[in-house]
């Protein structure tokens, strides 16, 4: 038995056991703690606090396996915690790219002349069915977490992105990103920069000078009239090196997500694919 199987079963049996969750009430969300420029500061989380806000969520265990929820970063866990995302029911992590195919392949970004290994940087998007607009329209909300494995050399504004396929409609959405400085881990907003309700959203992150910069998360919210089908979503991460110019994004709708900019490296992408 591997180490990690090992791990994995012992999560399941204290999950099992654990009898109460902390209070989850606050006076105001996550994402209003956001908005408003609060700092949100917090220590590493241990295992029993990510296994104890994991009894509390909703998720599909024929979909999601409970090692993927544990391998989400503390960020994710607290916009878990402290938002009402409904189920999770699809998770997954950064894949490569078809060198060979290129463009031809439906779900690859076309290729940059530089990617960020995951050594340096990963992406994971999750989606999670919620109540949103209300039982007449099929609502989902989408979630890209984007973790720095290191230190970046270059601090300036990057840009991180959600990408959509089947004309959902984007009611809501917001980011933050976070770092840490003298042993605390705080937080801040990102700022919305392009958009089309149907098919994507970028929000500009600023990286700090004199911090490590940690983890992004964002959240995109949206909405479609009651149908049937089977829709991905794709999130990615560029990041300005050399000179302080911000990435442009344009949305391929969910297939993939193209940044543009003199200095740039890219992050290898993250999909998912959802029925409805």
């Amino acid at each position: 038995m591997t180490v990690r199987k090992l791990l994995v079963i012992i999560a399941v049996l204290i999950i099992s056991l654990v009898g109460s969750i902390p209070d989850k009430s606050l006076a105001v969300s996550h994402e209003e703690k956001i908005e408003s420029g609060e700092v949100v500061a917090h220590g590493p989380m241990s295992l029993v606090d990510k296994l104890n806000i994991i009894k509390g969520l909703s998720y599909d265990k024929d979909a999601v396996a409970i090692e993927q929820l544990l391998d989400l970063n503390d960020a994710m866990f607290i916009t878990l915690r402290d938002g009402d995302y409904g189920e999770i029911i699809a998770i997954n992590t950064s894949y490569s790219y078809d060198f060979e195919k290129g463009k031809e392949d439906a779900y690859s970004n076309p290729i940059s002349t530089y990617q960020m290994p995951e050594s340096d940087y990963k992406l994971t998007v999750l989606v999670t069915r919620i109540e949103g607009k209300g039982p007449q329209y099929d609502n989902f909300t989408f979630l890209a977490q984007g973790v720095w494995k290191i230190n970046p050399f270059f601090e300036f504004t990057d840009k991180i992105a959600l990408s959509w396929s089947n004309d959902f409609i984007l009611f809501n959405d917001f980011s933050t990103h976070y770092i840490e400085k003298n042993g605390k881990i705080t937080s801040s907003p990102g700022v919305k920069a392009e958009a089309n309700t149907k098919s994507g959203v970028a929000h500009k992150i600023n990286l700090v000078l004199n911090a490590t910069d940690r983890n992004t998360v964002l959240v995109a919210q949206v909405y479609k009239t009651n149908s049937s089908g089977t829709a991905n979503v794709v999130a990615g991460y560029a990041h300005a090196e050399g000179v302080p110019i911000v990435p442009k994004v344009s949305f391929g709708k969910g297939r993939y997500i193209t940044f543009s900019g003199t200095t740039l490296s890219e992050a290898k992408p993250a999909s998912a694919s959802f029925s409805y």
